[in-house]
């Protein structure tokens, strides 16, 4: 079996995919690290040709773990007999955050009430109450996320920036907090508490929030990470709950999602991933 792992080129001599490789060759996988900004594509003679660098890609994985979304690349490689890592389904399902929140009620996965449409802040202040969320649709690690307690607040968000922004019901109890499990393969392996240092509502560890092991999950929270993941054919992927007191409530997923919060906790999530890749292909 040969394995590409892509990651977008930030992560070019990083220890992210260092590390990943580095799994990969204690598990005796043919492994190749590629990112999606070297490639390019051509259309010549009735044939469609792959360049990596300018240079013509003739022999081609079997396997592709992308650390990324292209949907021109993955098109490309699954023409090509390539098996990706996660379904391409399930990558940009969990890429729209409103795409999510549409699969975890069809699911019957329990969410705070969420809203998207042109609304005005009366209506949605209406529907969801004071202080409510605006997030990104598309957005990660926390950015563009903003707590609106005002019209002022509102009207600011859109003069910063052109933003497609969904809007959700503010869960004061889970203010700093949140869980993440990470699911592997066809079972969950690994969850965390992640908690804000700050007084920021937001608990991304790439905004300094901490994070500390969990090992006796809710079974309500195994069930429904489960279920999300295995309907979307997700095999790597993490699902964020908030915590509503006793009750926990969907947040969001990542089919492409970060280890450092698993790594401090003692959980090798390259690993796990390597070993489910040389199990399956």
């Amino acid at each position: 079996m040969k394995l590409w792992i892509v990651y977008n080129k930030k992560f070019e001599d990083s220890v992210v995919s260092k590390t990943m490789f580095e799994a990969a060759q204690r598990n005796g996988i043919d492994c190749e690290i590629y990112y999606f900004e070297y490639f390019s594509f051509a259309v010549e003679n009735y044939e469609q040709k792959l360049f990596y660098k300018s240079k013509e890609i003739t022999s081609f994985p079997d396997v592709v773990f992308a650390r990324g979304y292209n949907t021109t690349l993955c098109s490309f490689l699954e023409k090509k007999g390539a098996k990706f890592i996660n379904s391409r389904q399930g990558t940009f399902t969990t890429l729209d955050k409103l795409e999510s929140h549409f699969v975890a009620s069809q699911l019957g996965i329990a969410q705070p009430k969420t809203l998207y449409g042109k609304m005005t802040f009366e209506q949605l202040a209406e529907q969801l109450g004071l202080p409510f969320i605006a997030k990104n649709r598309f957005g990660s690690k926390g950015a563009n996320v903003f707590l609106i307690n005002s019209k002022e607040e509102f009207e600011q968000i859109f003069i910063q920036k052109e933003i497609d922004y969904i809007y959700q019901e503010y869960i004061e109890k889970s203010k700093g907090q949140d869980l993440r499990i990470y699911f592997v393969g066809d079972k969950i392996a690994g969850a965390v508490k992640r908690i804000c240092t700050t007084n920021d509502f937001r608990s991304n560890v790439s905004l300094g929030a901490t994070s500390k092991k969990v090992v006796d999950l809710p079974p309500e929270i195994e069930t429904a990470t489960n279920k999300f993941a295995k309907h979307l054919d997700l095999h790597f992927c993490s699902v964020d709950f908030l915590i509503a007191g006793d009750k926990y409530l969907f947040c969001e997923a990542n089919s492409n999602a970060g280890f450092s919060a698993f790594f401090e906790n003692g959980m090798d999530m390259q690993q796990a991933i390597m070993e489910y890749i040389k199990k399956t292909y």
